[in-house]
């Protein structure tokens, strides 16, 4: 799922709020695109599995990651082409693996949020609810 909308109108907030009340389990503590994408490389794909390996270890239950500004982990591929060092095809190929791939994780749900909805990859757009 991917809220969308101006900054500081509680996209987050309302997040977590919902899988409270829900009684949805957080994988991990609430995320930015930050904490994820780091600066060595494969540390970020590494990251994410690690994520999808806590959910694999619970799948009676339905876990939820929650990735603040998710526009920059998963920009559009197609606008990055012609712009030098940006290569995050890796990390977007993880990601839709685990969502939607051949390393799927059933029971992981993602929730990004962003104000940017066109700047996120269009595979990544498909697979989400807006």
């Amino acid at each position: 799922m991917i809220w969308y909308g101006p900054p500081g109108t509680g996209k987050s907030a309302i997040s977590i709020r919902l899988m409270q009340e829900i009684g949805l389990f957080f994988v991990t503590e609430p995320l930015a695109a930050g904490d994820i994408k780091k600066g060595i490389v494969g540390d970020s794909e590494r990251t994410l599995n690690a994520i999808a390996d806590r959910a694999r270890l619970i799948p009676w239950d339905t876990c939820v990651l929650l990735i603040d500004e998710i526009d920059s982990l998963v920009p559009d591929r197609e606008s990055q082409k012609n712009q030098q060092g940006s290569n995050n095809n890796d990390l977007i190929g993880v990601f839709l693996s685990l969502m939607d791939g051949a390393k799927i994780v059933k029971n992981l749900k993602v929730i990004g949020t962003t104000n940017l909805l066109n700047s996120i990859d269009a595979a990544m757009r498909r697979r989400l609810d807006i």
